[in-house]
């Protein structure tokens, strides 16, 4: 008798947590997305086999400056899902836990990272970590980069925010004094200052000028999870209801 109460007991507290309301549903098949779906684990290796074969070939032409490559960090170097997991089950306290969370050095390589990474230290290219974790947190991203074995993880290397979100600056600092070979980001702002349009019809258009650059210099990883375009669905919003931002999501649907 005492052990069926308690497996009563269990299974109603099982249900009790499964069946309880998610701090923001709609986010929850992006994130699984990148923690299940096979197809994700793909898309990021043929991002890479081809920033690999474009490497090689763009590193055997003539060059008048030192060879470079700049990668973003987050979703195109390091993974973070488990903790946009976080965001599926309740709201986070933002930038408060993410600071937690990079200092626990907990992101995962994303597929392939590691090994073009190594490729282009062994062709002796520079690789440039720009990225807008802040700068406060520059040792702790280095550890994480370490910790997985990525090259060339220096303080001269990853260059995090300071001030300005735009990271124009930090990369036309790399390009005075290196030839950059390929550009590797899931943000089209990873690229150029010229794809921060305000409204989805901008970066579309953009996009549409400069899509002879896509695969050739600019090479693109998956994010379903967060990013620019997410602001732009939000209207630039940061201090939404779960229920306000979904209204704003539907609105963005085409049917």
């Amino acid at each position: 008798m005492k052990k069926y109460i308690l497996l009563v007991i269990l299974i109603s507290f099982v249900f009790a947590i499964h069946s309880e309301s998610l701090n923001d549903e709609g986010s929850l098949m992006a994130v699984l997305y990148h923690q299940v779906a096979a197809e994700y684990q793909a898309l990021c290796y043929q991002a890479y086999n081809l920033a690999s074969d474009r490497l090689i070939l763009l590193a055997g032409q003539n060059h008048t400056k030192p060879l470079a490559v700049i990668m973003d960090v987050d979703e195109t170097v390091l993974s973070n899902s488990k903790y946009n997991a976080l965001e599926v089950m309740r709201a986070r306290e933002y930038p408060k836990e993410f600071y937690q969370w990079i200092e626990e050095m907990r992101s995962e390589p994303i597929a392939g990272a590691l090994q073009f990474t190594v490729l282009a230290d062994s062709l002796g290219i520079k690789i440039f970590y720009i990225t807008n974790r802040r700068d406060h947190k520059q040792a702790a991203t280095i550890g994480n980069l370490k910790k997985y074995g990525f090259p060339q993880a220096e303080p001269d290397q990853v260059l995090c925010k300071a001030r300005e979100s735009s990271k124009e600056g930090r990369r036309l600092q790399v390009m005075a004094d290196y030839d950059v070979l390929l550009l590797i980001g899931d943000n089209l702002i990873d690229f150029a200052e010229y794809f921060a349009g305000d409204t989805i019809e901008e970066r579309a258009e953009a996009v549409e000028e400069w899509q002879s650059l896509f695969g050739r210099r600019y090479i693109v990883l998956p994010n379903t999870m967060h990013g620019y375009w997410q602001k732009i669905i939000t209207d630039f919003e940061y201090d939404l209801t779960p229920e306000q931002i979904r209204e704003k999501r539907i609105n963005h649907l085409k049917y």
